[in-house]
């Protein structure tokens, strides 16, 4: 039968670990527990790690390699949240991460309920399987916030508000970034009823909002962009390179930023291919740029409503809109209402 080991340090900790079955739960008492650092750790179901009181057990990292079937909730993290190296059926809820997130070459992973911050890229996600990023909050990167690379297929990211980057000169913030990888490119991939935001009064550059480029030679295939709200001062702010298959920019509100810039969508042929497979509708803009050519014959653009939108003229403050954006999501939403 499942066991309760309740633990109150890093050794109780490691021993609770060693001594787990699929289907036990490990209680953490509030208190420091150091660098949970495990590998080659496989259990037959699921091990839940968490916090007696939300946030009060403290890990200064936590680093997963070839672990599978293991959750972390509640906990948080002064350093990084990492899972790589073939780790699978790893979920990370309700948790405070506050060196980013890492995730590479993995496969069944949910996060759900966090605060993840900071690094260059806050959350990476790289040649990762049937990722599901739910109602979260990312914030104050350097660079990106969301960056996902390489062979990544089948990714969720939706009801989560993704703001502000503090970037540098030199650097090329985004919100969220699909780029390809020497050849792979992420398929698959939903960006649904998120927030975005960049803050003009931080960082040296204007971040872009949704950025896909820099595909492999099949292009963008299977992107779905839709009923977000971005708001960036960058005409990058939903940007489509080589959507050649099924990409549809559907029912997003882009507004402007307070100096009337922003509130852009724009389709291009930088990669040499074409956009064919794209349908960009029921949008509303400040302006869209189709910077196409007969290359990309077939790209539909229809239903858009253009309109300057300030962000007061939606909400009143910055921080209205997050606290109504978190109350708009449906109480007890769970990873498999966002399968559809």
């Amino acid at each position: 039968m499942p066991f309760t080991h309740n633990v109150s340090n890093a050794r109780e900790l490691a021993a609770a670990l060693a001594n787990a079955n699929g289907g036990d739960s490990i209680v953490l008492r509030a208190g420091q527990y150091g660098a949970l650092d495990l590998k080659g750790v496989s259990f037959a179901g699921n091990v839940a790690i968490t916090s007696e009181t939300p946030r009060g057990a403290q890990f200064s990292s936590i680093t997963l390699a070839d672990v599978d079937h293991i959750t972390f909730n509640g906990v948080a993290v002064e350093g990084q949240f990492r899972a790589w190296k073939g780790s699978e059926a790893v979920s990370l809820l309700n948790s405070d991460v506050d060196g980013g997130a890492y995730f590479k070459e993995v496969a069944d992973i949910a996060l759900k309920g966090n605060d993840i911050s900071g690094g260059i890229h806050t959350l990476i996600l790289n040649d990762v399987e049937r990722v599901k990023v739910v109602a979260n909050k990312i914030h104050d990167a350097q660079s990106d916030l969301v960056r996902i690379t390489g062979d990544s297929e089948h990714v969720r990211i939706a009801y989560n508000h993704i703001l502000d980057t503090h970037a540098l000169p030199g650097d090329h913030p985004d919100l969220i970034q699909l780029i390809g990888i020497h050849g792979p490119t992420p398929s698959n991939v939903t960006i649904k009823r998120n927030v975005l935001y960049d803050d003009p009064a931080t960082g040296s550059t204007f971040a872009q909002g949704v950025f896909a480029s820099d595909p492999g030679p099949q292009g963008y295939r299977n992107i779905l962009v839709a009923d977000n709200l971005v708001n960036v001062g960058s005409p990058n702010g939903i940007y489509i390179n080589g959507g050649t298959h099924n990409v549809l920019v559907q029912g997003n509100v882009l507004p402007v930023w307070p100096n009337g810039g922003g509130g852009t969508i724009r389709v291009v042929e930088k990669s040499g291919l074409s956009n064919g497979g794209t349908s960009i509708e029921h949008n509303v803009v400040r302006q869209l740029l189709d910077e196409t050519t007969r290359l990309s014959d077939g790209l539909k653009i229809a239903d858009t409503t253009f309109k300057s939108i300030p962000m007061a003229e939606l909400l009143s403050s910055w921080d209205a809109h997050v606290d109504a954006s978190f109350a708009a999501v449906p109480h007890g939403l769970s990873m498999d209402d966002l399968s559809g």
